[in-house]
């Protein structure tokens, strides 16, 4: 895990992933994720978001098309799925690969 802040837009970062946690009670929009890929790509990882929100319409548009992994997290039931196919692959996959 990265610090708190002044992350570059990566809160976890594993051998594949770039990860942003994103504690959110509305949606996540396009932005948070553009900032994600970027962040991610720039490390020579594999964006992926993890919400415990939703996606905005412009969000879920941008993440399928760019293949980015969103998963929703409950913290209260510690229960996850994902919000668009790619990270229903990546859940499936035990998170280890889930280039498309």
């Amino acid at each position: 895990m990265t610090a708190q802040t002044g992350d570059g837009g990566v809160d976890v970062v594993s051998s594949i992933w770039g990860v942003q946690v994103k504690h959110y009670v509305g949606s996540v929009p396009v932005d948070e994720l553009r900032a994600t890929m970027g962040a991610a790509l720039a490390l020579g990882l594999q964006p992926m978001l993890w919400t415990s929100g939703s996606l905005t319409e412009s969000g879920r548009q941008f993440a399928d098309l760019a293949l980015i992994p969103v998963v929703h997290y409950n913290a209260e039931t510690a229960e996850i799925n994902g919000l668009n196919m790619p990270a229903t692959e990546a859940l499936n996959d035990g998170l280890a690969t889930a280039q498309s």
